[in-house]
């Protein structure tokens, strides 16, 4: 791991500022480095985490500005944030760009400046492998949770009732929701289903296609991605390819469990935001007790033992064949990742850099997002080009509905140094519309069944594939 800031881009500077390099001291010969700030990448501190995993790929910059992969080092630094005097440095290695493998994990051993048992020097095991080039252009599905508790006590009494509940998970009317989106996913995944929109079709298309699927780590998305993609081709395929994680045979040695290939990945990042009062995005769970308490709620609408066992029918009740467990990688969130406090815009604003660079330096290039309105507004907001914005103004202000899908294609500046994203296009899938108080936008939901249920007569339905604008 890496410590520092990155430095915004500013085109007059050419050269760098000493002020503000990191200086670095190292044990060998009391040396001292001093590194370029815009040479160092950070990675997120992980408190009360003894197996920490970072899900990110950053860029390497190097000092000269050429890079020389046989000579080239990459310099690590480990730093502990737990001193009263805030952090401090307690590792350093080098290692040359030769020696780290593509797509393979290496192991790097640093060896740390104390001793917490007397006479027996500790280390720091770090892994890391070189990435592929990344594509510049990528299609972002953005997916909002479906209607939670939360949501539905807005509609019913403003809130009231759920002004002070914490983490809450989907309301029965929700897990209608994500069925019927999931049997959706399913109908076009089998070929039973198409859109009449050649456009749509291509997009629905590569949703199916996607290899990467990223969840926020509050309980109704948790609980969203759990049911909408059972039977989703990602979660099939990873359910027939269990050791597609390639991870070094030293962690057996150590009686480190080697990773399940869970399809689903929680990143903190993804979490809604914060504003004063909103207790629902605050959360007490971390790690796998996540999964405990989503699995919790869902077993009340889900198996034999089901508390709710009048809202989904009896064949729905059955089909939740995978759990949690089966599907999330909980690695990102092991660390406390919630909000005490009102998140700042500043705040909210360095997460979403975070998520950014990642999304443009992983190797995928078509992603699914499970998130929230707030965040899936502010990354529209950030991101839609200007051509698009004119073209479709009320963007910036509208919301997904509870279980929509947007599909945005996004183009990524390769010869910027920060993350940045222009949102081209965007299109609705899977009968998903934008809703405000003012205007709403419907998407119709152009399904034509390729042929009937066995023993019942279906009418096809072929619907318009146009935006229709309705006042209110």
């Amino acid at each position: 791991m890496t410590r520092g800031q990155k430095r915004g881009n500013n085109s007059e500077a050419q050269s760098i500022d000493e002020s503000k390099d990191i200086l670095i001291e190292t044990k060998e010969g009391s040396k001292q480095l001093r590194i370029p700030m815009d040479s160092i990448q950070v990675w997120p501190v992980r408190h009360d985490c003894t197996e920490a995993v970072w899900r990110s790929t950053k860029p390497v910059i190097t000092w000269s500005g050429k890079c020389n992969p046989k000579s080239d080092k990459l310099h690590i630094a480990v730093f502990d944030y737990s001193h009263p005097q805030g952090e401090d440095i307690i590792g350093y290695t080098t290692i040359r760009i030769r020696q780290l493998a593509t797509e393979v994990l290496t192991e790097v051993t640093i060896p740390l400046a104390y001793t917490p048992v007397p006479f027996f020097p500790a280390n720091c095991i770090i892994s890391l492998k070189l990435g592929k080039p990344a594509p510049m252009r990528k299609t972002i599905f953005l997916v909002r949770h479906a209607k939670s508790l939360w949501n539905y006590a807005r509609e019913t009494d403003l809130g009231v009732s759920a002004v002070f509940s914490e983490d809450h998970g989907l309301h029965g009317e929700g897990f209608k929701e994500a069925e019927a989106l999931r049997t959706q996913i399913k109908l076009y995944a089998s070929g039973d289903a198409k859109t009449t929109n050649e456009k749509r079709q291509e997009y629905t298309q590569e949703f199916l296609e996607c290899d990467s699927i990223l969840c926020s780590p509050l309980s109704r998305a948790v609980q969203t991605a759990v049911v909408i993609f059972q039977d989703h081709p990602h979660v099939l395929r990873s359910r027939e390819n269990p050791s597609e994680n390639v991870v070094p045979e030293s962690f057996a040695k150590r009686g480190l469990k080697q990773p399940a290939n869970t399809p689903i990945k929680l990143m903190s990042s993804i979490r809604e935001r914060r504003n004063f009062g909103s207790r629902d995005c605050v959360s007490k769970y971390r790690g796998h007790a996540i999964l405990r308490h989503s699995q919790k709620h869902l077993n009340k609408y889900y198996g034999p033992n089901a508390t709710e066992p009048y809202v989904l029918s009896g064949a729905q009740r059955r089909s939740l064949k995978l759990s949690c467990g089966d599907l999330i990688d909980v690695n990102d969130c092991t660390d406390k990742w919630w909000d005490d406090d009102v998140e700042t815009k500043s705040q909210f604003d360095s997460r979403m850099q975070q998520f950014m660079e990642y999304l443009q330096y992983c190797p995928h290039r078509k992603i699914i997002v499970v998130g929230h309105s707030m965040w899936i507004q502010n990354f529209l907001v950030d991101h839609v080009s200007d051509e698009l914005r004119s073209r479709i103004p009320e963007i910036a202000s509208e919301k997904i509905e509870n279980c929509g899908v947007l599909a945005c294609d996004t183009v990524f500046n390769a010869q910027s140094s920060d993350p940045e994203a222009t949102v081209e296009d965007i299109e609705l899938l899977f009968s998903t519309s934008f809703k405000s108080n003012s205007l709403r936008r419907v998407c119709t939901s152009d399904i034509r069944l390729k042929r009937p249920q066995t023993g019942t007569t279906r009418k096809a339905h072929e619907n318009t594939s146009e935006f229709r604008y309705e006042g209110r």
